[in-house]
């Protein structure tokens, strides 16, 4: 197996003796095309698998120079159908999959999407994401006090005010007793928007309810010690946080877009909500703070049966060996 990373000028290096890593050095893209080509050539690469946009677009570009030799090349995309990328990009990236053999996506919602382009009805997956599955790891309800967390950048997107207006909903209409931590960084440019919700968490009162907790390497501890994952995004492909939840037996509550309803499956593993209502997403709150041990239990047992069907990397694997 050779691995091309184009994030990094490092010189190449052997993981073990069937991995080796690859950096082209250069950020010019026919540097790139030509290095993706001579390493083709030099390793004699049977297939090709490439993630994101600009993996997959020397991918595909690099498989059109090699039209004379067999390989196998599998486009896999990320993200949603309301992703931020130019029209003219997207355009030009789904035009250049008529030389890929696959096209993968990780939720089958955007599958659905890609799939209505004609040239990429047949040749397009849905694969999700592959972890290492846990044991069942259920949380019993031992105090009155809801532990919501959240994982992901701190921006627009991820909906962090009505997030703040549902928790002041939450405790000072209906009662309920909770605390919050949110989990991922302040992204670049988002500063200002982090200093509204900073005010905005002060001017409710709500701060002592609500904990910071910034990037982390590892989100495990943060999800164990919770009761609800909540992630309500305008929009998303196949959140990580959510299948990290899963995996440690974590319900949800989702913003009721994208892949998100199939996610939660109306109250199997979790609630949906309207993101764009505090009131609707308080709603969802107290639907599984109102939940018994029992209920909450059910829900975590099914948590953890669909990551083990849907999400174990070995399983993941096959799906791909089965492509090439």
């Amino acid at each position: 197996m050779v691995i091309l990373d184009l994030n990094d000028n490092t010189p190449h290096c052997k993981l073990d003796q069937r991995v080796t890593v690859l950096y082209p050095g250069s950020n010019n893209t026919f540097s790139r095309i030509n290095t993706i080509v001579a390493t083709i050539i030099k390793y004699n690469i049977d297939a090709v698998i490439a993630f994101l946009y600009k993996p997959c677009f020397y991918a595909c570009l690099s498989k059109a120079f090699l039209h004379k030799k067999k390989i196998v090349l599998i486009a896999g995309e990320r993200g949603s159908r309301f992703s931020n990328a130019s029209i003219v990009h997207s355009i030009l990236l789904k035009s250049l999959y008529i030389f890929a053999d696959h096209v993968i996506a990780n939720s089958f919602d955007h599958t659905r999407y890609l799939k209505k382009f004609p040239w990429l009805t047949k040749k397009t997956h849905c694969i999700y994401n592959g972890y290492l599955i846990k044991s069942f790891e259920p949380r019993i309800k031992s105090n009155p006090c809801l532990r919501i967390v959240c994982v992901g950048r701190i921006c627009q997107l991820k909906n962090v005010k009505n997030t703040i207006l549902a928790i002041k909903h939450c405790t000072s209409i209906l009662g309920l007793k909770l605390e919050l931590t949110w989990v991922g960084r302040v992204q670049a440019g988002s500063q200002d928007y982090f200093n509204e919700c900073c005010d905005l968490l002060a001017r409710n009162s709500i701060c002592h309810l609500w904990h910071w907790a910034g990037e982390v390497k590892d989100v495990t501890d943060y999800i164990v010690q919770s009761d609800l994952l909540m992630h309500l995004s305008y929009h998303e492909g196949l959140p990580n946080s959510v299948c990290e939840a899963f995996i440690h037996s974590r319900p949800v509550l989702l913003s009721d877009v994208c892949e998100h309803p199939y996610l939660a499956a109306n109250g199997k593993r979790g609630f949906t909500c309207d993101h764009t209502s505090p009131e609707n997403i308080a709603l969802g709150i107290a639907n599984f703070y109102r939940l018994d041990n029992s209920q909450r239990l059910a829900m975590s047992l099914e948590c953890n049966k669909f990551a083990a069907s849907n999400l174990d990397q070995l399983n993941i694997s096959r799906e791909y060996w089965s492509l090439i």
